[in-house]
C-alpha cells in the first residue's frame, strides 16, 4: 500500500512537472515561464535555524514554485484594468501549477508531518509549517525554487 502511494505521488509530481511552459494564445489558461534556481533551495539562514531545532519541532517557511506568471502589458487599459488582469494572471499561473505541490503537502498533511499550509497566488507558493523532515522533503520536488524562513525580522534604525 505504502509503495504504491509513493508511486502514485510520484506520477503525479512528474505530470505535473511536466506542464507546458507557454500555452496557445487565445486560451484562457495564462502562460508563464519556468525560473530555474539554485540546486540548494533551501536558504542558508533558514538551514541554520533548521539545524537548531529539535526533533519534530515545526517552523513556519515560505516555499516559491519555479513557474512566474507571464504579466499582460496592460497597454491601452486604464489602472483598474491593468491591475485587474495582473491579479488574473497570478491566480490563473498559480492555479495551473500549485497542484502537484498541493497534493503531497495535503498527504504530509494528513500524516501528520505538515501542521498547516496556505497557498498564496501572488508569489505562486505556499506557506508551510512542518518539521525539518518534511521541509527537506518539499526541496525535493521539481516545482520548488526557493524555501525561506516566514519571518520578518524588524532592525531597529
Amino acid at each position: 500500500m505504502k509503495k504504491s502511494l509513493i508511486f502514485i505521488l510520484t506520477f503525479v509530481l512528474l505530470l505535473g512537472s511536466t506542464a507546458p511552459a507557454t500555452v496557445m494564445a487565445g486560451s484562457n489558461i495564462p502562460t508563464w515561464q519556468i525560473i530555474s534556481g539554485p540546486s540548494n533551495k533551501i536558504d542558508p539562514a533558514l538551514k541554520n535555524k533548521l539545524d537548531k531545532l529539535q526533533a519534530d519541532e515545526p517552523i513556519t517557511v515560505i516555499v516559491q514554485l519555479r513557474q512566474r506568471a507571464k504579466l499582460p502589458d496592460g497597454k491601452g487599459l486604464n489602472r483598474g484594468e491593468r491591475l485587474a488582469s495582473v491579479i488574473d494572471a497570478l491566480k490563473k499561473t498559480a492555479n495551473g501549477t500549485q497542484g502537484p505541490v498541493r497534493i503531497f503537502l495535503r498527504l504530509r498533511n494528513r500524516q501528520g508531518a505538515v501542521q498547516k499550509f496556505t497557498p498564496l497566488w501572488i508569489v505562486n507558493g505556499f506557506s508551510v509549517t512542518a518539521n525539518e523532515s518534511t521541509i527537506n522533503e518539499i526541496a525535493g520536488l521539481p516545482d520548488v525554487l526557493s524555501i525561506t524562513h516566514d519571518a520578518i525580522d524588524i532592525v531597529p534604525v
